[in-house]
């Protein structure tokens, strides 16, 4: 298996080439510091893994509890970040010519992935006049009992677009009716910014599998720490022989870490950090966006990222080259990354609003400069 760049990570690798002075595409909350944690760690703590292969049993039931999620400890496996899970999950399930339907705009990795495991990919789009939802009816269409995996992001990167739960109902129903697996990346579920915590597809559907992290909600990116949990016994097995193989077992501190974050009164402290910086700086941006015809959106409702339509004689691919050079030097993420052109995307976890606010203005001059 030989996985190939896709152009988010394409449209990366040049911006870090190029450089820049204003990044606005960080999807995570400020980071909270180690010494947040020190007194949450035994000194005595030896490293030596748990003796378990499915992570540290406290830390399971600990996500389980927070999370929601209508099951056991034992139904939640640890991974190296969510990006593990899905990688794992989708290594086990996908052989070459399955059929897997996978929502766009989304989270660029399972898209090159499916491709690398020789699947038979479609794409089901979600539609700006739904709100960046997907039409259900449409789904139901294209699924059919050759489809192996549905794969839905949830709050959507880089969208920010929720399911609700008679939508989740749906959608499970839809995967039920198949037999085809759902997974569902729910590592911003926490992060509404209006409303009731989202629906976890673990709770719905005995063949659905709900991954997450610590990274996005918690700021805790670099303790690479993540979870799938899911019904099936089976798959949570496979994906361990799967990691023996690979990195073996799960980051220890790291894992202590986490669940040091999501003790109730920490986790709590934390999330309300991470809306309270988000709605602060969704405000900027909306404010912005309302100032300026060429661009228009739908105001994200979860997570640190959001979609931008523009209104400009060029395509995403030159928008966001034309604004890293001098003097702009500012990062935005093309919206051709995502498969759709005439759209960037922005992220604005983790910055000052007086950063966000320079980079907005970069932007700003620069499709001014352009008009003119």
């Amino acid at each position: 298996m030989k996985i190939k760049l896709d152009k988010w990570f394409t449209a990366f690798i040049y911006a870090q080439a190029v450089g820049f002075d204003y990044s606005i595409v960080e999807s995570l909350r400020t980071p909270p510091k180690f010494k947040e944690f020190v007194h949450d760690l035994d000194p005595k703590l030896s490293l030596n893994h748990s003796q378990s292969l499915y992570g540290l049993p406290e830390l399971r039931g600990q996500i389980a509890v927070t999370q929601g999620y209508a099951v056991s400890e034992d139904e939640i496996y640890i991974t190296s970040g969510t990006s593990e899970a899905n990688f794992l999950v989708m290594s086990q399930l996908i052989d070459p010519g399955d059929e897997i339907v996978i929502d766009m705009p989304s989270w660029h990795q399972p898209y090159p992935l499916g491709k690398a495991l020789g699947a038979n990919i479609k794409i089901i789009e979600r539609r700006e006049e739904l709100g960046w939802g997907i039409d259900l009816d449409e789904l139901k269409s294209i699924v059919s009992p050759a489809c192996k995996l549905i794969y839905l992001c949830s709050p959507n990167n880089p969208t920010g677009a929720i399911f609700n739960e008679s939508e989740m109902k749906e959608i499970c129903d839809i995967a039920r009716a198949n037999n085809a697996y759902l997974l569902s990346d729910e590592v911003c579920r926490g992060l509404e910014w209006e409303g009731p915590l989202s629906p976890a597809a673990v709770n719905y559907y005995e063949k659905a599998v709900s991954t997450a992290s610590v990274s996005k909600t918690l700021g805790l990116e670099g303790i690479r720490t993540g979870w799938m949990a899911t019904r099936d016994q089976q798959l949570i097995d496979d994906c361990v022989v799967f990691r023996k193989n690979t990195s073996e077992i799960m980051n220890v501190l790291g894992e202590h870490i986490a669940l040091a974050a999501l003790k109730p009164e920490k986790y709590s402290k934390l999330l309300a950090e991470a809306k309270e910086e988000g709605q602060k700086n969704w405000g900027i941006v909306n404010d912005w966006i309302g100032g300026n015809k060429a661009l228009s959106w739908i105001k994200p409702r979860g997570g640190f990222l959001g979609f931008i339509k523009f209104d400009l004689d060029m395509g995403s691919e030159e928008f966001y080259k034309k604004l890293l050079a001098k003097p702009y030097r500012t990062f935005v993420h093309p919206g051709s990354a995502y498969e759709f052109d005439k759209y960037f995307s922005i992220g604005v976890g983790g910055l000052q609003p007086e950063h966000l606010r320079e980079g907005l203005r970069r932007v700003e001059q620069f499709i001014e400069d352009f008009q003119h």
